[in-house]
């Protein structure tokens, strides 16, 4: 493929306007001035000239099942991780995990982020099977806790049932 006047983001942090780059498979090829690479013969090509070329980021810290929770903690105080978010993920099912996941997979495309650490929640079966229908590239984690009696039933799970 053939991506024409395309921006590229450089390894010194710089864009660079007005290239073209030939991308073979998973691979760069060349990058050279725009209108100096040609398409050769069956080779698809695309105007990039609304486009920047980045590598993909990665988000190395985020909880699949707080996406529904956007919004609802930007003015809270006090212990928010137990009144809020505590209760919150005390309520997911499978269901609302593929939901929070697929929020999720969603904003990191679209913001550019090809990779994730999930730092642990529930139901994480839903949340993998969506993640890997994104294409995305991820390490999950499985949350459990046990040692405080106050907390939910539901999420009660020791690591080793988990």
């Amino acid at each position: 493929m053939l991506l024409k006047d395309i921006a590229y983001l450089n390894e010194s942090m710089e864009v660079v306007y007005h290239q073209d780059i030939r991308i073979e498979g998973a691979y760069i090829k060349e990058i050279k001035a725009h209108g100096t690479l040609h398409p050769v013969e069956n080779e698809e090509w695309m105007d990039g000239s609304s486009l920047l070329m980045m590598p993909g980021l990665c988000d190395a810290h985020m909880h699949t099942g707080q996406q529904l929770l956007k919004g609802r903690i930007l003015d809270a105080q006090g212990m928010i991780w137990k009144e809020i978010m505590l209760p919150f993920e005390s309520t997911l099912t499978k269901d609302i995990m593929r939901i929070n996941a697929q929020l999720a997979a969603l904003e990191m495309i679209k913001g550019g982020t090809t990779s994730f650490v999930e730092a642990g929640s529930y139901f994480m079966e839903e949340a993998a099977s969506v993640y890997v229908q994104s294409g995305l590239r991820g390490l999950l984690t499985y949350s459990t806790m046990d040692d405080d009696p106050a907390l939910p039933d539901q999420i009660q799970d020791t690591w080793d049932s988990a």
